[in-house]
């Protein structure tokens, strides 16, 4: 948005605030204004008017923590507002995310996975929560074990979810054992509700791995009757020159 669209939307926004000065969502649409026109102040100060009107709402204490955290980066002031929002709410895990997310980007590890488990024990059939968890343990520890544990736990509380079983057909990928990582993408495929473009890519290349490329070029061609984009027909074009196939022999695959 332009500078001048801001100054704009910012007019907009006081006359509501005069004429309402007691609704607090105004005053947190306006700080979104003041902090894209990077008056960090004024957005402080409105977040801060928006909680004195509804200090209630475990949401506003988020925003603040938000806006402590980046572009303040005044984290301890975050972690207050982290933790007022679960004082408020303590039964929605949605709040311990949160957390979780602010304590991973300050990596402290082992806090952020106490709040991941104490989400999923308030709605243990919620799967972002595991599969933020087994990012924590893939992404940041490395620990590709751990990752499997928490996946195995996901699927067996939610066997119909298709992204537990991709995400799982990945860390197989990694370690090598294209066998299970088959069985798990096929599994995904299987119930995904709706044709999936990703998924036939990525079961083609854990096929290439196992050097069945007729199954390979049949899932290629499948993502690309799916969705026919240049990265679908590029990373098919990819095997195709990796096995020397040109021209009509490309008709046998």
């Amino acid at each position: 948005m332009r500078l001048k669209d801001y100054n704009n939307a910012l007019k907009d926004i006081n006359n509501a605030i005069e004429l309402n000065p007691q609704k607090a969502d105004y005053y947190r649409w306006r700080a979104i204004i003041y902090k894209n026109l990077k008056d960090y102040d004024s957005a402080l100060k409105d977040l801060t008017k928006a909680i004195e009107l509804k200090p209630k709402d475990a949401s506003y204490y988020v925003k603040r923590a938000k806006f402590y955290t980046y572009p303040l980066e005044d984290y301890k002031s975050a972690l207050k507002d982290y933790d007022k929002a679960i004082e408020l709410e303590p039964q929605d895990g949605d709040y311990y995310l949160e957390r979780a997310w602010f304590y991973e980007s300050r990596e402290d590890y082992k806090s952020a996975l106490k709040d991941y488990d104490k989400a999923i024990e308030l709605n243990p059939y919620e799967t972002s929560y595991h599969l933020n968890k087994f990012m924590l343990y893939s992404e940041l520890l490395k620990d590709n074990n751990g990752a499997l544990k928490v996946l195995a736990k996901a699927i067996e509380l939610n066997p119909l979810e298709d992204a537990c079983y991709s995400v799982r057909a990945v860390v197989y990928e990694d370690l090598k054992d294209y066998n299970s990582a088959l069985k798990d993408i096929t599994k995904a495929i299987e119930l995904s509700p709706q044709d999936d473009d990703d998924y036939y890519i990525q079961r083609a290349e854990v096929y290439t791995h196992l050097k069945d490329y007729k199954s390979a070029f049949k899932d290629y061609h499948k993502a690309i009757e799916i969705n026919p984009s240049t990265y679908n027909y590029n990373k098919r074009e990819e095997l195709y020159k990796k096995l020397g196939i040109r021209g009509f022999d490309r008709l046998n695959y």
